[in-house]
């Protein structure tokens, strides 16, 4: 991953003042720093999973832990340590519109711009994708978590679900997606329009 400086300085120090102190883990505990995580990872990300599944084998690794970014938080009454423990991945879609030139004193029905923007916006509007949480998932853990640790500010539809032998998850999903949009975005696909390019002059 690429952290920034502070976060890669915070890292190791932290791992050299428990060494100091005497801490000595029960498992190696491996620190990875990539450079491109935001152009795909190929160089950075990449190499370094090839490198340690070479050296550790597939399954060496029991843990990955993020840089996460959400820290120690303090809500429902007490302070819950998050760290980033699962990322989604993405892919990229590329849609083209073609059309037979023309002129803006004479133009068809819809440009190939308008036919794009339809396109775009048909795909914003769809709903195409809902929130999913499974008790497999780290969101899942962390629920339980706050059920167990958090004070009586606690949801109760958190505290009835994990005290269920069998909660409705997707009614669990759609609770927590309604809380706010970066709930939401932790337990269902986004996808964003965010590039676009057209016509290079008037007429």
């Amino acid at each position: 991953m690429v952290f920034p400086q502070n976060n890669v300085i915070g890292i190791l120090t932290a791992l050299e003042y428990m060494l100091k102190d005497g801490w000595r883990p029960s498992r190696a505990i491996v620190a990875a720093f990539g450079m491109d995580e935001e152009v795909g990872g190929e160089r950075g990300a990449a190499a370094i999973s090839d490198f340690l599944e070479a050296k550790y084998g597939k399954e060496g690794i029991a843990m990955i832990v993020d840089e996460g970014g959400m820290g120690i938080e303090t809500m429902y009454g007490t302070q819950f340590a998050l760290p980033g423990m699962a990322e989604k991945g993405y892919g990229n879609f590329i849609i083209e519109v073609d059309m037979a030139g023309g002129h803006s004193s004479i133009p068809s029905k819809h440009t190939s711009i308008g036919i794009l923007s339809k396109i775009i916006s048909e795909i914003e509007d769809r709903d195409l994708f809902q929130p999913d949480i499974r008790q497999s998932s780290p969101m899942w853990g962390y629920m339980q978590c706050v059920a167990v640790h958090g004070d009586k500010t606690v949801p109760s539809w958190i505290k009835n679900a994990v005290q269920t032998k069998l909660p409705r998850l997707s009614k669990v999903g759609r609770e927590f997606a309604n809380v706010s949009p970066a709930n939401r975005y932790l337990i269902q696909t986004s996808k964003a329009a965010t590039v676009i390019t057209g016509g290079n002059k008037v007429g």
